[in-house]
């Protein structure tokens, strides 16, 4: 159930438990959170934003990050951050999305919620 991490922007995917996994890598900057946004529009199945290969800066650009701007359900896309400092920066930018440590993490979160077991992403 180990998921492959995959590099580059975020049409780079790879999938693992019948979750898709988005890579963005460099700044995460309002570019990148557009093609983000166009990315998972297009998705029907749930989506791991991996953002460990990512320079998170600007709170007014984590700020957008959420399901409201993507237009998606609350436990249906979470977040990847293996940092803590980047962690905390979501955090003070208001970023209301659960975010896991690892991709096998998340992965094993949605796994065991479609199992019946625990509250998944939500």
């Amino acid at each position: 159930m180990a998921a492959r991490r995959v590099a580059g922007r975020p049409g780079d995917e790879q999938t693992a438990g019948g979750v898709a996994v988005l890579s963005p890598s460099g700044v995460l900057d309002r570019e990148v959170l557009e093609q983000l946004e166009v990315e998972l529009g297009s998705r029907t199945t749930p989506v791991i934003v991996d953002l460990s290969d990512c320079t998170l800066g600007a709170t007014d650009v984590l700020s957008e990050l959420g399901v409201g701007r993507w237009r998606r359900a609350s436990g249906d896309v979470c977040l990847v951050c293996r940092r803590l400092t980047g962690r905390r920066l979501l955090a003070r930018a208001g970023v209301r999305m659960v975010v896991f440590t690892s991709v096998g993490d998340a992965v094993q979160a949605w796994v065991l919620s479609a199992a019946g077991y625990g509250s998944g992403w939500a």
